[in-house]
This record gives C-alpha cells, structure tokens and sequence, in this order.
C-alpha cells in the first residue's frame, strides 16, 4: 500500500518522558480506555459542542475515505476521537446512532461536562491532541500522525491519504485548504462574502509571491495560506518538538503554527487536502471563522473600507525575510557576522543594527529569530509607516501584474473557483 513506507522517527523513552511530564497537563487523564489498533498510525481528534446540524455530514465522510488511486482506505489505519462536551443537543445520540450504523470505523466517542475555567476550545484541542499523542505512542510504530478538523467541518474523500502523501514527501506539517460549502456561500450575507472572496484571493495572490520571493523546497507553488484547525495533521516527533499546543483559551491553531515556526518545521499549506466548512454566525470560539464574518458584514453596513498590505510592502518583506535567512545559514567569520551586512539587513527591516547582531549572537533557530524582529519592528513603528496599508482592491489589482511579469505568462482568473 502507498503508506507502508512511512517512517516514523522512534523517540527515545527518556524524550517521551521528557515532552509527557513537561508539555502534558498532569491533570489529564487518558479520555479512551481502549487500546490503540496496532496498525493505527493516523489518529483524527474532533472537539464537538452543540454540532448536531453538522455532525452526521462531519463524521460520514470518514465513511468514504479513499488512497489516491481511489481505492477504499483500509479503516484499520485511523482512528477518530470524539470530544463532545458541555453540549446541549442531541450530539452525542447523533455521533452513537452514526457509531452503530459504522462499526468498522475506530470511532471513539466521549462526552464530559467540563467547568467554566476548561469549556474553552484552546483547553480542549490540546487534551484532543495530547491524547492522540500518548495513543500514537502505544502502537506498533511508535508513533504516528496527529490529525484535527471542526464538527462543522467535512473533509474530502482523499483527505486521509493526502495528508500522508505531503508527510511521505518530507513535511512536518501539512495546513489543509479550507473552503466554504458553496450552498453556504451563496447565502452568506453579500457584502460579508464579497470581502471573503477578496481576502481569499489577495492571501492566495500572498502565498504565490513567497514562492517566488522566499521560496521552501518543502512548500512551494501551489500553495496556500492558511493553518487552521479545520485541517491541521503532524507527524508525533514534530508534535513533541514543538511542546505541544501551547495553554491558550482560544486561536490555538494559530498559537501551535507559531510553535512549529519556532522550530523550523517542514510545514506544507497543501493544495492537495481539502476540506469543506460552514459559514455559520455564531461560532464555538471566541474568534475565528465566524468572528470574522461577522466583522466583515459588519464592515460592509459600515461602508468601511478593506485595508490590506500592499503589494510593494509584500515584496520587501518577503525579500528581507529571504535575506535574512540566507545570512543566518552562512557561516560566520571568527564566530562573528559582518557588521556592514549587518546594518544593511536591520535598515531593510527597519529595526537597529546593534538590536539584529544582538539577536544574530544569540543561538536559535531561524523561527525565533524571525519573531523576535517583526515583534522589535512593530514596536518601533517605522515598517508601518513607510509601506501604509491600501485598499484590497488595490493590492490585488498590483499583485496580479506583479505576478503576470514573474510567471512570464497571462494569470488566470478567479483563484478561489480553482482552488475549489
């Protein structure tokens, strides 16, 4: 089969220890009593918390899960693991009647009512996932894949396996391209999913400029912008490396991607894994998806205007961050950088030299140092004030020419209807 060569790295069990009692809540308790199948290396947590609308479509499409020849996937090799908590409608009965009519699927299902200081979604997808964890570490390869998506979320048929075929091709990470239900879309509110539609393009329009500006082998074009819990899966080693998911109340997906930058993770936003999910208004978190739907039908009433970095900002500063890693990997002359090179690099960032070589001496990977000078650059003021932000319609407007002159060729048009 087309997974049968992964290989998994084999921590030792002092590291196991070291992450367990370090990163891992002494608190928590195993959720699943349950041994984990032998062969089960790909293990899929989902928080749930009044998703009965969503629930019977989220866990059917593991029902139907293919390898990319499209052939049923053998449902040994996965495992699902259902949070239901502090719910209030008929969840749990929807996720047992679906257990009962799906026997062959590993579907784990455990509802608790969690109190006020736990019921916050950062809390409860770091449970999920440091369950996945411990699980993984009991099977016959020691290790595994850590996989994540929303209750009101359906992932595509190959999700599975293009997972694992982006982690067999050497990432760390894989970040799956979220897409809203097109029935959805079309009800949306008009002026909330025309700024959606403009956001979607002028990120996408973002992501290919890195690719031609500060290019990864392990994540070039195509690609995408997005690292979100509807679609998130990791490799146990790189889970551990990072610590986990970091004690945060809510965004914790964005906080764990930051975690993952900080150790110069493989991650790979995949055009390859899909996944569909709702447009609803009231979300489970206090921000996210539909936070921000309501903020931008909001603007709409407001007749605000969509301010945006423009396409002149993008370019210096995916050049700087390009410059900056090929310095830090060069090799320094008497275990000290070039101070001319130095000053040159902290005046494109627009933070001060002695601040960069401060940071530059200091022994860390790539990640870190990235975040320490875009912190020092906010705090100074002078990026922002030399590269204004500008209407999205202008931004995107610049970029397509800026990326027609790059590509060598005509762009095509609507980047989201392709990405569908």
């Amino acid at each position: 089969m087309f997974f049968q060569d992964l290989e998994f790295p084999i921590f030792t069990e002092q590291q196991h220890e070291e992450f367990s009692s370090s990163k891992l809540d002494s608190a928590e308790k195993n959720l699943i009593d349950a041994a984990i199948a032998p062969d089960c290396f790909f293990s899929i947590v989902i928080p749930i918390r009044n998703e009965a609308e969503y629930l019977y479509k989220t866990l059917s499409a593991f029902s139907r899960q293919t390898d990319l020849r499209n052939s049923p996937l053998d449902a040994n090799f996965f495992e699902i693991i259902l949070l239901i908590n502090n719910s209030q409608d008929d969840s749990a009965k929807i996720a047992r009647n679906w257990q009962a009519q799906n026997k062959k699927i590993n579907l784990h299902i455990v509802q608790i009512n969690l109190p006020t200081e736990k019921s916050n979604i950062g809390f409860i997808r770091r449970f999920l996932m440091n369950e996945a964890y411990k699980r993984l570490k009991q099977n016959k390869f020691r290790g595994g894949i850590i996989a994540t998506t929303d209750g009101d979320t359906q992932v595509s048929p190959d999700w599975i396996a293009a997972n694992i075929e982006e982690i067999k091709n050497g990432a760390d990470a894989v970040g799956g391209r979220i897409l809203i239900n097109l029935s959805e879309l079309e009800q949306m509110d008009s002026k909330a999913r025309n700024f959606h539609l403009l956001d979607e393009e002028y990120r996408l329009l973002v992501a290919e400029m890195e690719h031609f500006f500060d290019n990864l082998s392990h994540d070039s074009h195509p690609r995408h912008h997005q690292h979100f819990n509807a679609s998130i899966a990791v490799t146990t080693d790189i889970f551990a490396k990072a610590g986990g998911v970091p004690k945060v109340n809510f965004l914790e997906d964005v906080a764990f991607y930051q975690s993952l930058m900080r150790i110069d993770a493989k991650f790979r936003h995949s055009q390859a894994v899909k996944v569909f999910t709702s447009a609803r208004h009231v979300g489970r978190a206090e921000e996210g998806l539909s936070t921000q739907i309501n903020k931008w039908k909001m603007m709409g009433q407001n007749g605000d205007v969509f301010l945006v970095e423009s396409a002149q900002a993008i370019e210096r500063r995916l050049v700087a961050r390009n410059n900056l890693r090929n310095f830090l990997s060069q090799p320094k002359s008497k275990n000290k950088y070039d101070h001319k090179e130095v000053i040159k690099l902290a005046g494109t960032f627009y933070i001060t030299p002695n601040f960069l070589a401060q940071m530059l001496n200091q022994s860390q990977t790539f990640g870190c140092l990235l975040e320490k000078v875009y912190k020092n650059q906010a705090k100074i003021g002078e990026w922002s004030n030399r590269n204004p932000q500008v209407p999205v319609e202008i931004a995107i407007s610049d970029l397509r020419r800026k990326l027609e002159k790059l590509r060598g060729e005509n762009s095509s048009s609507n980047l989201y209807a392709k990405a569908v």
